[in-house]
């Protein structure tokens, strides 16, 4: 995470803070995984959501 979030760049904690949460947020539900064969886990959700449901 270190080399994505520039730190330099934020005037304030806070400031720091909200790019911390985004990245987390895109790392966790937004970012290409190759357990899931390339597929986002967003993506994942919904198509299992329309087989099974």
């Amino acid at each position: 995470m270190k080399d994505h979030i520039e730190h330099r760049s934020c005037p304030s904690l806070r400031d720091y803070n909200a790019k911390i949460d985004r990245y987390i947020r895109y790392y966790i539900i937004n970012r290409y995984q190759w357990g899931l064969k390339k597929i986002t886990p967003e993506r994942k959700n919904r198509i299992y959501l329309l087989l099974f449901y």
